[in-house]
């Protein structure tokens, strides 16, 4: 199921916009998160000094580190119960594919965080800011656990927010406790948790990798900061990812870009994320696969077996693609190619949108640890199929056919796959050497259909071309 708020209350989506509220879906997250840069500066009354009191209580952390002699001493374990959070419920935000909890911030993950923080105490670089900005440079650190010590330190001013937008419409509510307080607001009844809501103006876009080694990620922060590392880094590419190892370094040994850094992170005036222009495609899949569905509709056979179910949601897929314009929302307004997220949302929105005409339940398959499968569409316990979609962009096209997929399917008992390939035509080699893998290690229980994404022109320029 792939749902908005709005759409999933009933409400209306313009009335609830101008409040300011992220309109987010109730079961897939978006790759958004709550920006620390972007809080400080609030207007929202709701989330005013927010900012203070998390700096507040980043300090407390730091004198902590200070006194602590050693890992484990009764101050090092304070400051690292002072991150621990659990996962945030009712937010649709961060990596999460089918699921509106955040990740939450487990023990393991604090101590690994605090490590980070220690090391700058030690060498006398501590300053508050450090939990914001240790995304930047330390692995496996990213700016969704950030956000997720973040939304844990405001979670009653969320409730307070949530319960002020929903005021303004006439829904069905119920009593919720949190922190000693009560608030009326509307339940998901999925999971029977309340719908929680952000302000939009404190987002920003996530990216797609969590390993963020490109300055453009590196500076949510600007343009100054991206010529500051270029400079001290003395590169001329500016275009060049830079690991993560290079900047520690010159957050660690060099003094005069470390305060410079500083100074124009707190100087630096980013903006929230641009919901009208989406350039990442977060929320426009939602509402194209529906205008498309709406303008395309297709009659399914309830009786046919699942396999040909999710084939010709496939094929139609490949069609609406290819011959109705809709691999233009396969790229951003610039013409670049939106991620591959994007592509398996669109297919999704596509899928479930046709699956709700014809009275079809469709699943969105979670990551069972040995890599995600996009989707598992099901009819019973025995008749499941698997739908796999990768862009020819991707450089694990033969990994995906030869391992990912057959052993996904041996563990859950799935009979057949179907593999979309959405080809843009930016990497025909890859195309050419994945397909003769599948001719050596030929998969009767895997279809792959190739679907043409690239640009094409339109029947008005052909024309003249031709003239």
């Amino acid at each position: 199921m792939a749902i908005t708020i709005t759409d999933y209350l009933g409400i209306e989506k313009q009335k609830f916009d101008d409040l300011g509220a992220f309109d987010s879906f109730l079961d897939i997250n978006s790759k958004l998160f709550v920006s620390p840069m972007l809080l400080k500066r609030t207007k929202n009354t709701y989330f005013e000094g927010c900012y203070d009191k998390i700096i507040e209580q980043f300090d407390i952390i730091l004198k902590l580190l200070k006194i602590s002699k050693e890992k484990d001493d009764r101050y090092w374990n304070e400051a690292v119960r002072r991150l621990v959070s659990k996962e945030e419920k009712g937010l649709s935000l961060g990596y999460a594919k089918n699921s509106d909890k955040g990740s939450g911030i487990s023990w393991e993950i604090a101590e690994k965080i605090i490590s980070v923080a220690k090391e700058f105490v030690d060498i006398k670089k501590d300053f508050p800011e450090i939990f914001e900005v240790m995304c930047v440079f330390e692995k496996g650190i990213g700016s969704d656990r950030i956000s997720d010590i973040i939304l844990h330190n405001i979670k009653e001013n969320i409730y307070k927010y949530s319960e002020f937008v929903f005021s303004h419409f006439e829904i069905k509510k119920k009593s919720y406790e949190y922190n000693g307080c009560k608030y009326n607001l509307p339940v998901n009844e999925y999971n029977n948790h309340p719908i929680l809501i952000i302000d939009k103006n404190l987002l920003l876009d996530l990216p797609v990798a969590e390993d963020f080694s490109d300055i453009d990620y590196v500076s949510s922060f600007n343009e100054k900061v991206r010529k500051e590392f270029s400079e001290y880094l003395n590169i001329s590419d500016k275009k060049r990812k830079y690991t993560k190892d290079e900047i520690k370094r010159l957050f660690v040994g060099n003094d005069k870009f470390f305060s410079t850094f500083l100074a124009k992170y707190r100087e630096d005036d980013i903006e929230p994320y641009d919901f009208i222009k989406d350039k990442n495609g977060e929320i426009k899949w939602y509402y194209i696969s529906k205008e498309f569905v709406k303008e395309n509709p297709l009659d399914i056979n309830k009786k046919i077996n699942v396999y040909d179910l999710v084939k010709i949601i496939c094929e139609q897929f490949k069609y609406l693609i290819e011959e109705k314009g809709l691999w233009k929302s396969l790229y951003n307004d610039n013409g670049i190619a939106l991620n591959e997220t994007h592509s398996q949302n669109l297919f999704f929105g596509i899928a479930d949108s046709y699956c709700k005409a014809n009275d079809i339940d469709i699943s969105r398959e979670n990551n069972n640890g040995n890599g995600p499968v996009d989707f598992k569409i099901s009819a019973g316990y025995k008749n499941k199929i698997i739908v796999e979609i990768k862009k020819s962009s991707n450089d694990q096209l033969p990994h995906c056919y030869n391992v990912q997929i057959p052993l996904y399917m041996k563990q859950e008992e799935v009979e057949k796959g179907i593999y979309l390939l959405i080809n843009l035509g930016d990497h025909d080699k890859r195309v050419a050497n994945f397909k003769n893998e599948m001719q050596k290690y030929k998969n009767t229980k895997i279809e792959l259909i190739e679907i043409d994404g690239r640009k094409k022109e339109s029947a008005s320029k052909r024309k003249e071309i031709k003239s």
